[in-house]
């Protein structure tokens, strides 16, 4: 509510409140008494009654300067305005319902009531719709990001109409407004009507939305919102989960953010794919964010896992989904075929430093070993193991063989160590064919060959695309070893060189992958260790063959976004497996999409074989934030003062009380004694 002043220029009239209090100055008796006589016997009388005149002049003064107040007040034209709907005057035969199904309308209307918004506005749509009496028709629309149409036609039965409201559903999506509006006034074709919207109004109203308010007014359509009264707001969401690997399993970092005012303790629970569950409480300050941790056992099994806050104000936002690869107690295990005497001239020096750069935090906390007798491979202790410039001996392969198929990941790099004769009569399980020889291309860097800017096609390359490409073309190659014949189908040239040759090559055994180098991880074969794409490249490619590789290709997503999945032709029987169940999937071309309306996680699945895919779908936190910033009818009555405000004038009413004032005063005085001589 508002006061104005519409003639404001009479405050000139305020400072005439001084003439009463000026008038009572001049009629006050003076203070220096002098007794005398036989005055002395009406002392007490004349105090007494020197003490009642006194009072009766003081609330007589307070009157006149009322008087002044309320007459000056009343010149200045005071006016009070209050925003209200737009309802129209005469009877409206036709209305638009629009019910707002986002994630925000999941808020309960108070602590102690678990009625959400989305169920009080059903509810008082039904009742509303009960007062009816007939004479109108109606269509109605459910908006989150897009609008729903619920009829085909304009609809006069109230009955039907409370059918379908009582049947709309919760959504986790955003919330477009301005759509909404824009649905329902295009719903009118111009003849005008009334819309009521029931929505809880929490986000930012964008300009778009005051247009479309201006088009309503210019289109006689009244815009009645309809939002419930919401005790103290305030909601506790997961907003982001990484996971980092360390010494032991790993740590699993997550923020909570408190949007409300008061600071709350709460518990989180920690659910990792396996369906080991880790509490946490956490105590998050109003208007704030927390960071906390758990850490992820050394043995666990990798997929999508889940952390839950518990809150009863929303809900719907409670749950963030996370990718977490498959860990075992040495994730990633170096074997370094070449120590060397000095620490740059060892094999995985430089590879060490990438998976966990000083200064930045660790990233993957490496074990290296001298000697493959040291290692015993197995899925359930390692991840990804690295043999560099490695020896070959007819007792090791067997068993790397055995923990690539059981899914395994494998990283080969060859250099003056690596046998080529042993190679292709011994290893050629773990190899996609045969070597030929050790080529030198050139005896400095400078003249080496360089690398062929990679395909973005594949998933490793993703975060390289702006511009980062460039820093493969700088690494040169100055030997490489050389393949005896073509490469199967099923592999794939992750890597090669600008002649032609093939650098880096990527290829299935079971359940595992194997990466293989042709060359070293050093600086002995080229400048590559050198080059600042080296430190990203060989992360992604180590998380690939641990992680992502372990169960196909890992993706966080927020609902509403396009999730596309690339996959080879002719693949057929693949179908999205969540906890609702198992969809099929939809091919297009070479791409299969995930339609869901649903948080959660998400497998993309050849029959009941290959994982493909995992998808961590997160709903969109920007629905988390339920404070009001601008009230609808703020905005509306911004655009359209006139169609959104209520004015009353009480210039009338401050007249008429200071005539009450003035009759008072009137009937209000000293009363005068009469003294008779004796």
């Amino acid at each position: 509510m508002e006061l104005n002043w519409l003639s404001s220029a009479a405050v000139w009239l305020l400072p005439l409140v001084i003439l009463p209090i000026l008038a009572h100055l001049v009629r006050r008796p003076p203070r220096d008494r002098w007794f005398f006589g036989a005055m002395y016997l009406l002392q007490k009388v004349q105090q007494r009654n020197t003490t009642r005149n006194r009072i009766d002049d003081w609330w007589l003064l307070f009157l006149r300067v009322l008087l002044l107040l309320l007459l000056a007040g009343a010149i200045m034209r005071p006016e009070v305005r209050w925003r209200d709907p737009n309802e129209q005057t005469e009877y409206s035969k036709r209305v638009v319902l629009l019910v707002d199904s986002s994630l925000s309308m999941n808020q309960t209307l108070a602590p102690e009531d678990s009625t959400t918004v989305f169920e009080w506005s059903k509810k008082q749509l039904v009742e509303r719709l009960k007062e009816d009496q007939g004479q109108r028709v109606f269509q109605m629309g459910v908006y989150n990001e897009g609008v729903e149409d619920v009829f085909s036609d304009w609809q006069e039965d109230t009955i039907s109409v409370s059918s379908a409201v009582q049947a709309l559903r919760q959504t986790e999506q955003t919330t477009d407004l301005v759509e909404a509006i824009r649905w329902a006034r295009q719903t009118f074709e111009g003849k005008g009507g009334e819309i009521w919207l029931y929505t809880d109004q929490s986000g930012t109203f964008s300009e778009a939305l005051k247009t479309e308010i201006s088009l309503l007014v210019e289109q006689n359509v009244a815009l009645i919102p309809q939002t419930p009264e919401i005790a103290s707001r305030g909601n506790l969401a997961i907003v982001n989960a990484t996971y980092g690997a360390g010494v032991e399993g790993g740590t699993l970092r997550f923020t909570i953010e408190n949007y409300g005012e008061t600071a709350r303790e709460t518990s989180c629970t920690t659910t990792l794919p396996d369906g080991t569950e880790i509490n946490t409480i956490v105590e998050i300050p109003g208007l704030s964010q927390t960071e906390s941790f758990v850490t992820v056992p050394r043995v666990a099994d990798g997929g999508i896992g889940q952390i839950e806050v518990k809150d009863k104000r929303l809900t719907l936002d409670n749950t963030w989904y996370f990718q977490l690869p498959q860990i075992g107690a040495n994730r990633v295990v170096l074997v370094d075929g070449d120590p060397g005497t000095a620490p740059i001239d060892s094999e995985v020096y430089f590879l060490e430093r990438a998976l966990a750069p000083s200064n930045f935090g660790a990233h993957i906390v490496p074990e290296v070993v001298g000697d493959l007798s040291a290692v015993e491979p197995s899925v359930d202790e390692q991840a990804v193991i690295v043999l560099a410039n490695v020896a070959t001996s007819d007792a090791s392969v067997g068993p790397l063989v055995e923990y690539v198929r059981s899914g395994g990941g494998l990283l080969l790099s060859l250099g003056h160590n690596s046998n080529i004769s042993s190679i292709n009569q011994v290893w050629t399980p773990l190899f996609p064919t045969t070597l030929k020889d050790r080529h030198i291309l050139s005896t400095e860097y400078d003249y080496g060959t360089p690398i062929a800017l990679p395909s973005l096609d594949h998933s490793l390359f993703t975060p390289f695309q702006r511009g980062g490409l460039g820093g493969f073309s700088r690494a040169r190659w100055i030997e490489v070893f050389r393949l005896a014949e073509e490469l199967p189908s099923d592999a794939t040239v992750l890597l090669e060189l600008q002649n032609g040759l093939p650098l880096l090559i990527e290829y299935s055994l079971g359940k595992g992958r194997i990466c293989l180098l042709l060359g070293s991880l050093d600086i002995e074969s080229s400048n590559f260790p050198l080059q600042s794409v080296y430190m990203p490249f060989m992360q992604r490619l180590i998380g690939h063959l641990g992680g992502q590789a372990q169960g196909g290709e890992r993706v966080n997503a927020t609902l509403g976004e396009v999730v596309s999945i690339n996959v080879s032709s002719g693949m057929d029987s693949l179908q999205w497996n969540s906890v609702e169940g198992s969809v099929q999937a939809n091919h297009r071309g070479e791409t299969v999409r995930l339609d869901s309306k649903r948080s959660g996680a998400y497998q993309l699945q050849v029959g009941t074989g290959t994982v493909l895919a995992w998808v961590a779908l997160n709903s969109n936190r920007i629905e988390s934030n339920v404070a009001v910033d601008v009230p609808l009818l703020e905005v509306a009555a911004e655009v359209a003062p006139e169609a959104f405000y209520e004015t009353r004038e009480i210039g009338p009413w401050l007249i008429l009380l200071a005539l009450g004032l003035l009759l008072l005063q009137s009937l209000w005085g000293p009363k005068e004694e009469v003294n008779h001589a004796p």
